[in-house]
């Protein structure tokens, strides 16, 4: 399994708290384990990335591949943190492009200290990925429109990985549903808001 038992529930509990989710495109799949999630809670999922061993999920390149249609969530974990700023720019515009709702990231948390040091002492690969905060990560989503959106933290179990007195969890997210280029709200009453909770249940919403 690549993805933490524990991220697996609180990334369903996520899912769950944005609405109606019929459909849904995984950029970067990978081991596909998100998108069974997803699947077992009866979204039709598709998913892409540049590799894979699962006949699901198409290989190639996401800003290169073409769709007809659109889906209700289009989202990523553990993607974005491997390009330059420009690049996360380009994926972001184009996750809006294909969403009739909701655009969602998750990346590395720069607050999870036990990470930063993990990420600081190794030479492999990952040492170089990209980390942020929530404030960051939402704020370079907000580049491309005005939304309703709930963006926090989240991967308590996963953190503890890197150190199990760790109460920081590994990762940030944040979740918009963009209101221009003909989008309407969800739901008119709902306020933008801010999350800081991460284990959410279905509909919850806690603001500034």
């Amino acid at each position: 399994m690549f993805n933490h038992p524990s991220y697996l529930q609180e990334f369903r509990n996520l899912v769950l708290s944005l609405g109606n989710i019929s459909t849904a495109l995984e950029v970067g799949a990978y081991s596909g384990e998100l998108m069974d999630v997803l699947k077992d809670i009866g979204i039709k999922v598709s998913g892409i990335s540049l590799k894979t061993t699962r006949s699901d999920v198409v290989i190639g390149d996401f800003l290169k591949q073409t769709y007809t249609g659109k889906f209700d969530l289009v989202y990523s974990s553990g993607v974005l943190e491997h390009y330059e700023i420009e690049d996360i720019r380009r994926f972001i515009r184009k996750m809006k492009s294909l969403s009739n709702y909701w655009v969602l990231n998750i990346v590395p948390n720069s607050r999870c200290n036990s990470y930063m040091q993990a990420k600081r002492n190794t030479n492999q690969e990952w040492g170089n990925e990209k980390d942020f905060t929530v404030d960051e990560l939402l704020k370079l989503h907000l580049e491309f429109g005005e939304g309703e959106f709930i963006a926090g933290e989240i991967g308590y179990g996963w953190a503890k990985i890197f150190n199990p007195t760790e109460d920081v969890p590994y990762l940030v997210y944040t979740a918009i549903h963009y209101l221009n280029d003909n989008h309407s709200p969800i739901d008119p009453g709902r306020k933008i808001c801010y999350d800081k909770i991460t284990n959410l249940k279905g509909g919850d919403v806690y603001g500034i």
